[in-house]
C-alpha cells in the first residue's frame, strides 16, 4: 500500500505500518490494537477482517456477534480517536479451488462466501454507525469471481484460490 501511495502521490510525507497477523480474527488486534497501532497517532486505518473470523463454516449468530463487538470496539475507539477509518468487508474464496483443496470440509466456497457476505453486511453497518468509509471487498472479488467463471469455458481460479486477507493498517 505505501508503494502504491508514494507513487499516486509522491508529494505526500507518508509512513505505512502493517499490521496484520495471519489468521487472526478482529478480536485478536483488538486486543493488541492499543499497544501496536494507537502509539503511531494514525491519521488513516483500512481494516479487512472476516475471512477468519467465519471460522470457515456455516455463518451462526455467534460468529457475527463476536465479529461485530470486536469491530465495532476498533472502529470507535480509532474515529473517537480521529482516525479516518476504512472499513473492509472480507474478501472470498474461490468457488473452485477452496472445494477442490479441502474436500469435506465444514463448508463449501458457496457456503462459506454466504458467511463472508454477511460479515460484509455487518462491516457495512458498522462503518455506516461510525461515519468510517467502506470498501465492498467482498462484492468486487464476487462479482470478479463471477465474470471470470462467465467468461471461460472451464473452472479456472480467481487467482489460484485467491484469499482476501485482514490487514489493518495504520497511514500516517
Amino acid at each position: 500500500m505505501e508503494t502504491y501511495l508514494l507513487a499516486c502521490v509522491p508529494q505526500l510525507d507518508l509512513k505505512v505500518i502493517q499490521l496484520g497477523w495471519s489468521g487472526e480474527r478482529a478480536p485478536g488486534f483488538q486486543r493488541r490494537m492499543e499497544n501496536d497501532l494507537m502509539f503511531w497517532k494514525p491519521d488513516v486505518v483500512t481494516t479487512a477482517y472476516g475471512m477468519n473470523d467465519g471460522r470457515y463454516r456455516k455463518y451462526e449468530d455467534s460468529i457475527g456477534r463476536t465479529y461485530a463487538d470486536a469491530m465495532q470496539d476498533i472502529v470507535s475507539r480509532l474515529t473517537e480517536a480521529g482516525a479516518t477509518v476504512i472499513v473492509g468487508s472480507p474478501g472470498v474464496v474461490d468457488s473452485y479451488s477452496y472445494d477442490q483443496r479441502r474436500p469435506g470440509a465444514p463448508a463449501t466456497a458457496a457456503v462459506y462466501n454466504e458467511n463472508l457476505a454477511t460479515l460484509g453486511d455487518i462491516a457495512r453497518n458498522i462503518a455506516s454507525e461510525n461515519n468510517a468509509l467502506f470498501a465492498d471487498v467482498n462484492g468486487t472479488m464476487s462479482e470478479a469471481m463471477q465474470e471470470r467463471r462467465q467468461s471461460t469455458a472451464r473452472n479456472t481460479t480467481l487467482q489460484e484460490g485467491m484469499e482476501c486477507t485482514h490487514t489493518p493498517m495504520g497511514i500516517s
